[in-house]
């Protein structure tokens, strides 16, 4: 995968490693940098962790022409490895040079398995999609790849990307043992109710529209705080908004965290105002330490298959829809009691030793094969 930064897919790649039995599995974790190294990894459980001599860059352009010169190291740290199973997670234009070493490391009857954690979805340009789904196509055809998709809307997208391809769903999964629901639960002081929205600060994540909504809720309910989680591109430009709007006293910046556990057993209600997602890691992080769940209506929130009424959902842009839906739970105790408990429900589906379980089901007859 392309680094150790805290994030959705980096999380999921190093919760497998880690999980994963080490009497039936040798696993290595090789990472295309050696920076951002924020997620802890179980080395001394068995993975055998190795990394590129390289910085992570964000540019998809830049790194994939980095990553060119890194062809032929990569395609020795296989063969020196000699895998029976090469699980990818990495996004395309960092993927291009290790799907190239992988085809040409003449180790014979080597699978490969690769996670797809958005489909696409960030993309607006219909060119950028063509282009995509081409190089794709050409890739898992000559690999003879099997696909995962984390997430139904994922397994939706790619199906009608690639009609001839079957695919695997495995949904991300959480940790237990980090996020639960406290048996005493810290009251805030003077009667806040915190917010939180853990997120990089990236695009597509749409805070703006969370802190404009925030602003008009604390107009209603004046004990409302708003905690931001995970930092990113946009960290600067989110701080200046919220002293234009005049909340910044209202408004924590957390930046990085590295215990969200502990984190979310302070707060009260998530909100998630994505744009698009693959598969919310962190949104059932939060339902699983119980908080009520106010979401963007897009059509991977729907997939928790929920109750009506279970989570609320709000026009992604729609600044007053999501204003009442916050003040409409914030406000409501048993309301929020109600969701707090179906969010322990949904996240319930998604603990850690369920996902795993497939996953060792799935390499173990890919390697039986």
């Amino acid at each position: 995968m392309n680094s150790l930064e805290f994030g959705g897919i980096e999380k999921v790649a190093s919760t497998i490693c880690n999980e994963l039995d080490k009497e039936r599995f040798e696993v290595t974790l090789l990472v295309l940098s050696n920076d951002k190294h924020d997620l802890p990894v179980n080395t001394e459980a068995g993975v055998n962790l190795l990394e590129l001599k390289r910085r992570n860059k964000s540019n998809s352009i830049r790194q994939t022409l980095e990553l060119m010169f890194e062809y032929r190291e990569i395609k020795r740290i296989i063969r020196r490895v000699n895998p029976d199973i090469v699980h990818t997670h990495c996004y395309l234009y960092a993927g291009l040079p290790v799907f190239a070493a992988i085809a040409r490391c003449g180790i014979r009857n080597l699978r490969h398995i690769h996670t797809i954690h958005t489909a696409g979805l960030h993309y607006a340009a219909q060119c950028k999609i063509a282009l995509k789904v081409s190089v794709e196509n050409k890739i898992y055809k000559t690999l003879g790849s099997t696909v995962i998709c984390v997430s139904k809307e994922v397994q939706r997208v790619v199906r009608k990307k690639f009609g001839w391809m079957d695919t695997v769903l495995i949904e991300n999964s959480f940790d237990p043992t980090v996020f639960f629901r406290p048996a005493t639960k810290q009251v805030p002081h003077n009667g806040t109710v915190r917010l939180i929205y853990p997120a990089r600060m990236d695009k597509g994540k749409n805070h703006a529209t969370l802190l404009k909504a925030f602003k008009l809720a604390t107009a209603r309910m004046s004990q409302l705080e708003l905690w931001l989680a995970g930092d990113g591109v946009l960290t600067g430009e989110l701080m200046e908004l919220s002293k234009t709007l005049g909340i910044e006293e209202k408004v924590k910046f957390l930046g990085f965290c590295k215990d969200m556990g502990a984190v979310l057993q302070k707060c009260d209600i998530v909100v998630f105002p994505s744009e698009f997602e693959g598969f919310s890691l962190a949104l059932t992080e939060c339902m699983a330490v119980g908080l009520p769940a106010i979401c963007s209506d897009i059509a991977v929130f729907h997939d928790y298959d929920s109750r009506p009424g279970d989570i609320l959902f709000f026009d992604v842009f729609d600044v007053e829809d999501l204003s009442r839906k916050i003040t409409a739970v914030a406000g409501n105790s048993k309301l929020m009691e109600a969701m707090s408990v179906a969010s322990l429900e949904i996240a319930g589906r998604y603990a850690q030793s369920w996902i795993m379980q497939k996953y060792s089901v799935l390499y173990s007859g890919i390697r039986s094969v």
